[in-house]
């Protein structure tokens, strides 16, 4: 009996090890259809360079072999709100602005299908996933964190850009500094990467909050010859020749010909009143670093215009989460019972990591009650037969 028992045992805390090692989602072989007829191998092949339009309530259907538990797509422009269709149920998506969405589904479905919205849809690459921890390539974006330590500003270039990996060892050392990205614009010079360069670099990097893109953009040779038909109108003098000799011209690639001086201004300005940064990195471009140093001018806040790895930035500034700290104690000071908001699991990885390790002791530490109290009633049974006998 003892041995019954000791191997019950055994199994059962195997059992619960077991529970908690990590199951790796599968990416999913998915076919794909439209409902205009239109080939859906460029969203199916896994190149970002390869894209597929698609106009307004057309419903492309993936399917797949197995239950369907996440949906992930690359946009080539972002969609706007737009629906998707799991089984019976309709999942609003769109609101949060990603190019890179990563949608959970019910996983109760071998198809899920995309509506596409009154604006249409324009699709890089899509990916659907069994249940499990997802690979690293998925990017699951939060929002911007509304308030935060450290403030980027930056063009999305790939050339002579930053290293944001070097610039996280170097300045965020640890999490506990927060760190916000913010760009001038949301695409790349002409005939350059993609802007899904940049959020791959970023995601990299391990940057997990979604940066902030300003309106901006760089001029086209279509923007330009727009432009100068516009001239023509207004200047009847012009020389066409000038004219057609300019229009031919490469576009500017420079920030000081792309960005003009007070809306750039405007813009640092914007982003700095409402993350509230203590600390600013800016170093992409002399004109870009001279437009944030403008605009911290009058604010209590650090500038780093150069890359200087001597800078810790941890001991310039007093984080968020400090002051969070030395509120909680002035609150038990003054006698509060609960002085700061508390972490919510949903946004905080950290608290939602630390409640799955606790509620996994607790249900452990359960069951090995219940084992006891079961094998514990088995031998009074046991013992009391035997004294009837």
């Amino acid at each position: 009996m003892r041995k019954i028992l000791f191997a019950f045992f055994v199994i059962c805390f195997f059992g619960l090890l077991l529970t908690g090692v990590k199951t790796y989602a599968k990416e999913l072989p998915v076919t794909a259809e439209s409902t205009d007829e239109r080939s859906c191998d460029k969203i199916l092949d896994d190149d970002e360079e390869t894209t597929e339009s698609f106009k307004r309530g057309t419903k492309i259907k993936l399917r797949a072999k197995k239950e369907i538990v996440a949906v992930y797509i690359k946009f080539e422009k972002l969609p706007g709100k737009w629906t998707l269709l799991d089984g019976k149920k309709k999942k609003r998506c769109g609101k949060k602005g990603f190019l890179h969405a990563y949608i959970p589904v019910s996983g109760n479905s071998k198809t899920v299908t995309i509506d596409v919205p009154r604006d249409g849809m324009e699709i890089a690459d899509v990916f659907v996933f069994s249940e499990g921890e997802l690979p690293d390539f998925v990017q699951k974006w939060r929002t911007p964190r509304e308030k935060t330590d450290v403030l980027y500003f930056g063009l999305p270039a790939k050339e002579e850009g930053t290293d944001f990996r070097e610039m996280l060892t170097t300045y965020i050392k640890d999490k506990s500094v927060l760190l916000q990205t913010a760009f001038f614009m949301d695409e790349y010079p002409p005939e350059s990467d993609s802007i899904h360069d940049l959020l791959n670099r970023l995601w990299e990097a391990g940057i997990e909050r979604y940066p902030v893109f300003g309106s901006f953009s760089y001029p086209t040779p279509e923007k330009e010859k727009k432009d100068k038909k516009t001239d023509e109108k207004a200047d009847k003098d012009a020389d066409e020749e000038t004219d057609e000799e300019e229009v031919t011209q490469e576009p500017s690639k420079e920030p000081e010909d792309v960005i003009e001086e007070q809306a750039g201004l405007q813009f640092i300005e914007e982003v700095l009143d409402r993350f509230a940064p203590q600390a600013v990195i800016c170093y992409d471009a002399p004109y870009i670093a001279g437009l944030a140093k403008e605009a911290v001018k009058y604010r209590d806040i650090v500038l780093l215009d150069r890359f200087d790895p001597s800078v810790d930035l941890r001991e310039s500034i007093y984080t968020y989460a400090q002051r969070e700290e030395r509120a909680e104690m002035e609150a038990k000071r003054a006698g509060q019972t609960d002085p700061v908001p508390k972490k919510d699991p949903e946004t905080d990885p950290m608290a939602s990591r630390s409640l799955k390790y606790l509620l996994f002791i607790i249900g452990g530490i359960a069951v090995c009650l219940i084992l006891f109290y079961i094998v514990t009633r088995i031998r009074k049974k046991k013992y009391t037969h035997t004294l009837e006998k």
